[in-house]
């Protein structure tokens, strides 16, 4: 994104022809959520109309002070965070907000959420907010609006050595925000976050509800853990009493967390009939056995109280048995579930999606970015495990689960998945099940010999005999990366040439 003058709107040119002029320089004041493309561009002219009238109002005649080097209308990829104004400098920054009316604490909010992203910047910040109704200029304490003046606003930037060459897309990367409660327990603990506008949408819904069933649904990605474990820490903070069941191995984080006096239960244990319980949260509900599930809306009438809240994603079961217990189905036939939905990734850079996409279904493949995306390929597992322990050091590596030992499960079945799991190449990992909800900034995965294409989807012939599905495991595996994936194919030529022979 380029920097822009903002003299530029000091003048008698008229608005049509300062839409096209910010449309030609790829600059979107406000993100308009109207489909109705009159609208959007009503709403975009009222936007030009506010900063045309405060730079109008800013006495820079005779003051030898530019309006140059501007960044209009940034926004915060993935995060979908927006500022309106910003202009860097050396020794200070400064943000300008503009509003067409007084909104009060609405704007104090909007200025915290931004200061805490700017603070990536280690500078000295001054912010603004100018309401156009009023022609007033205003700052902030951290707390209240402060009446603010022109006059100020030209001497800071008179004042400010202003940085020429800045580059908004890697000063705002965007995982150094995104926090989880598991991978950055302490930071989550401590607050140091902001939810997105959908997410935070979703909270106040389910908080401010009088109804007592409630599910969260999104894809890999999309900030559900987040969102569900802060309404958790929202009502610990009311002295409500939250149990919530993982369906899975606890981490590292969620350990963390109960020692600091949260109650996070693996689904095997459960709850009783003796618990009292304010809040219920079913994390990974698509993962619920179906005992479990139906020993909980047993007795849930007497021992929760104000909510039960699940969340989860039908793609990422692990076993067979959860594809054919179906929990969404059983759910979406009790009509008294309030239904919430997260619809974008905000953990997962673009092309690390796009690549995960195109991986599943061939006919969806983009070109490789590859800052983001490795591919190798060995012809035997020896090498593919000297080159994992190689990267272990800037990658975490994700192995597939094994079944359990013994049983119809074990030969030859049991074979097969040491053929596709790095398990037995001698690394220690962890496994699908011990990485459920978590994420990484570098993941490195397996495909062995087992995997292959069909119609363009990628399967494993024996997931439909498998206690755990292979394909299922891998989608959970990759997923959990943030910025990069070290994707590693050996004793499997074909997939590597169906791969690659897919890469625009």
């Amino acid at each position: 994104m380029k920097a822009n003058n903002l003299r530029v709107f000091d003048n008698e040119l008229d608005e049509d022809v300062l839409l096209k002029y910010l449309k030609v320089h790829g600059i979107k004041l406000k993100s308009s959520k109207e489909k109705n493309r009159l609208k959007e561009e009503k709403n975009l002219k009222d936007e030009i109309a506010c900063l045309k009238s405060l730079v109008s109002s800013m006495p820079i005649q005779n003051s030898g002070v530019e309006l140059s080097n501007f960044f209009i209308g940034f926004n915060i990829p993935q995060i979908n965070n927006e500022f309106d104004l910003l202009r860097f400098g050396s020794n200070f920054d400064i943000n300008i907000e503009l509003k067409g009316k007084n909104t009060g604490e609405k704007i104090v909010t909007q200025l915290k959420k931004q200061r805490h992203y700017l603070s990536i910047r280690e500078r000295e910040l001054w912010q603004f907010t100018y309401v156009k109704e009023e022609n007033q200029l205003y700052e902030t304490d951290g707390e209240n609006l402060i009446k603010s003046d022109f006059k100020k606003l030209i001497e800071l930037l008179g004042n400010q050595e202003i940085e020429e060459e800045v580059i908004l897309e890697e000063i705002f990367e965007p995982s150094q925000f995104l926090i989880s409660p598991f991978n950055t327990a302490d930071k989550f603990l401590r607050g140091t976050y902001f939810l997105n506008s959908l997410q935070d949408e979703i909270k106040k819904k389910i908080m401010q509800s009088q109804e007592k069933y409630h599910v969260v649904t999104g894809i890999a990605g999309s900030g559900k853990t987040l969102l569900v474990y802060d309404i958790a820490k929202k009502y610990m903070e009311e002295k409500k009493k939250v149990v919530i069941i993982h369906a899975g191995n606890l981490n590292q984080g969620q350990n963390f967390l109960n020692s600091n006096g949260w109650d996070i239960k693996a689904a095997k244990e459960s709850i009783s009939e003796q618990d009292e319980i304010d809040v219920l949260i079913i994390d990974e509900s698509q993962r619920q056995w179906e005992d479990q599930f139906n020993k909980i809306m047993e007795f849930e009438s007497e021992i929760i109280k104000d909510k039960i809240i699940l969340c989860g994603d039908d793609n990422q079961i692990l076993a067979m048995d959860e594809e054919k217990f179906n929990i969404s189905e059983k759910i979406k036939n009790k009509p008294k579930f309030n239904q919430h939905k997260l619809t974008k990734k905000v953990r997962t850079n673009e092309k690390v999606a796009d690549f995960i996409k195109g991986l599943f279904d061939l006919k969806d493949m983009k070109s490789l970015d590859e800052n983001s995306i490795n591919i190798d390929y060995f012809e035997t597992k020896e090498e593919a495990k000297n080159y994992v322990q190689y990267l272990q050091t800037d990658s975490t590596f994700l192995d597939y689960t094994l079944p359990p030992p013994g049983g119809k499960y074990d030969y030859p079945l049991y074979r097969d998945y040491q053929l596709i799991s790095a398990i037995h190449l001698g690394i220690v990992a962890e496994t699908s099940h011990e990485v459920i909800g978590q994420e990484f900034d570098s993941v490195t995965v397996c495909l062995g010999p087992h995997f292959e294409y069909r119609k363009h989807q990628l399967i494993f012939p024996d997931d439909r005999t498998n206690y755990y599905s292979a394909s299922k495991m891998l989608f959970q595996n990759i997923t959990r990366a943030r910025k990069k994936i070290n994707l590693i194919i050996f004793e499997n030529e074909k997939l590597l040439v169906d791969i690659l022979g897919a890469i625009k």
